[in-house]
């Protein structure tokens, strides 16, 4: 089917349905910010759906083309949360959970919170340890953090970044984003930043971050 839309947590959802209507559901996270169009993710699908699997692709938000959203313990907490709804609405049980890099962080706390939905789980580019760790906290978080502090949200709003990363590419692939980051304000995006920060602080108890 084509692309779709649903809303989740007042933030719409694009998501696509490929394959058998009848086929057993598989979810595929793609890691970073990157979206259900990044190069690969497709291919994939296409494979597990000619072997009769229906697979469900999602941009999750802040990534692609749904809205920004911002909430929950931290972006993989706030996800599972919105995936899970995202199954209810489309009227969908049980799932094969996937993903990689940081899809594969989503995807392990989406089981935690919800194993009554996941049949199995399946993932890769797992990342870990205290130096990537600490990695990512600059990947996701800190140059948000200097930015929102020195420049407010309009610097947000023009950030750019790696790939698939920058605030400026989500609010250019939905218009909606801008006005949405601007409803949220400097105090909020910031609160809601240092949150998220505590996930990529390495912990002797936790070998995947945040998770």
């Amino acid at each position: 089917m084509a692309d779709a839309e649903v809303e989740v947590n007042g933030g719409i959802v694009v998501y696509e349905l490929i394959g058998p209507p009848d086929g057993e559901v598989v979810v595929i996270t793609p890691g970073g910010r990157f979206g259900k169009d990044y190069g690969g993710v497709h291919e994939l699908a296409n494979g597990l759906a000619e072997g009769g699997k229906r697979v469900l692709l999602w941009d999750r938000p802040n990534c692609g083309r749904s809205d920004i959203q911002l909430f929950g313990r931290s972006e993989s907490h706030m996800r599972a949360e919105t995936l899970g709804r995202l199954l209810d609405e489309l009227g969908i049980d049980r799932v094969i959970a996937t993903g990689g890099s940081g899809g594969a962080r989503d995807m392990v706390v989406f089981t935690m919170l919800y194993p009554e939905k996941v049949r199995k789980l399946a993932t890769w580019s797992i990342v870990g340890g205290t130096y990537s760790t600490m990695s990512l906290a600059g990947v996701y978080i800190l140059n948000e953090l200097r930015v929102i502090r020195s420049q407010g949200i309009e610097g947000i709003i023009k950030l750019g970044g790696a790939a698939g990363f920058g605030w400026a590419g989500l609010c250019e692939a939905n218009p909606r984003n801008a006005d949405r980051l601007r409803a949220i304000g400097d105090e909020e995006f910031e609160r809601v930043m240092t949150r998220w920060l505590d996930a990529f602080i390495p912990k002797p108890n936790e070998a995947i971050p945040g998770v």
